[in-house]
């Protein structure tokens, strides 16, 4: 019933979404021992704070990442909205990717790849939007900017560089002073971060940062058995996303096509990009939400069979719930 009662567009469905978010994360106060430490990259770490990492009770941690889920989730949801993906409006992106993020143990404590989700929402956005303007080498500087920042959070994030060029590729014609403008503005965050070290006398641990490119070390990226249970629904709502979107792909304008394009190389680079760090862990997955999320909403949209797409979003749930709980 969620589903049908979410496809409709009503202020009453946020204060549900939030409350829903904050039951999917209750599976956190049962796994205390699990909370793992947060740290903010090398460069900003080992600058500002010497490395030094920095814990929340399991109370506030569990409680601040359910509200940070929520709040993205609404956020996406509007960016969605407002970029007219769907045929209509309705809550569903908001929905499946509180449930997405809340599926997995890790997801339910904060870290910094959770964190620049608000950038990746944000960067969505403005990259989706290119397509009407004029002139958009402001914008790929202000992109670029906002790459080299969510860097600083999360080093990883670093690869969002390439898909400001494949959005480039994908929406405008070829500009080299547009291609250039993105590394420019990246550049220019880490010029000053390299003043900063220079300052400190420090300059031999600026480059340490970016040993981790060639040098990646896994560690603590095992998914538990029972994990694969959670995961499998959320790969069938993908499959049936394909044969939905294959049903509908040319009946869209040419922008919505080239957008979906855009999301599947944006899911693409996040994968990828687990070579730029050296604290892998599960917790990396989560930069992918905002993507999944679009896409099994868009067959839940579309979608006609509600035995299936309402049975299919309960197993979800409750796969989440019992496997963050036991």
């Amino acid at each position: 019933m969620l589903i049908q009662f979410f496809r409709n567009h009503k202020a009453i469905h946020i204060f549900i979404l939030i409350l829903i978010s904050l039951v999917l994360s209750v599976g956190g106060f049962f796994h205390s021992s699990t909370v793992s430490t947060f740290y903010l990259e090398p460069a900003l770490g080992n600058l500002l704070f010497k490395g030094q990492s920095f814990t929340l009770s399991v109370e506030t941690n569990v409680v601040l990442t359910a509200l940070i889920t929520a709040g993205q989730g609404l956020f996406l949801n509007r960016l969605v909205t407002s970029m007219n993906l769907f045929s209509r409006p309705n809550f569903l992106t908001a929905l499946l990717y509180i449930v997405i993020s809340s599926s997995l143990l890790p997801f339910l404590f904060l870290s910094p790849a959770l964190i620049c989700n608000f950038i990746t929402i944000w960067m969505l956005g403005r990259l989706i939007s290119m397509y009407q303007l004029a002139q958009v080498k402001q914008l790929m500087f202000d992109l670029g900017i906002l790459t080299a920042i969510g860097s600083l959070i999360y080093f990883p994030f670093l690869s969002m560089i390439l898909l400001l060029w494949i959005a480039l590729f994908i929406f405008r014609p070829f500009d080299w002073r547009e291609w250039v403008t993105p590394l420019i503005g990246c550049l220019s965050i880490y010029f000053l971060i390299f003043v900063a070290y220079v300052w400190y006398d420090r300059t031999d641990d600026f480059f340490l940062i970016f040993s981790q490119i060639s040098k990646p070390k896994i560690n603590d990226f095992s998914i538990d058995i029972q994990d694969y249970w959670v995961l499998f629904p959320i790969l069938l709502g993908i499959v049936l996303f394909i044969v939905t979107l294959k049903e509908q792909f040319f009946k869209s304008v040419v922008q919505i096509r080239k957008s979906f394009l855009l999301l599947f190389y944006m899911l693409l680079l996040f994968l990828i990009s687990s070579i730029f760090t050296s604290r892998l862990n599960i917790s990396h997955v989560i930069l992918c939400t905002p993507v999944i999320a679009i896409y099994l909403s868009y067959y839940f949209t579309h979608a006609k069979n509600p035995w299936v797409y309402e049975t299919l979003l309960s197993i979800m749930i409750a796969a989440g719930l019992f496997f963050t709980i036991s």
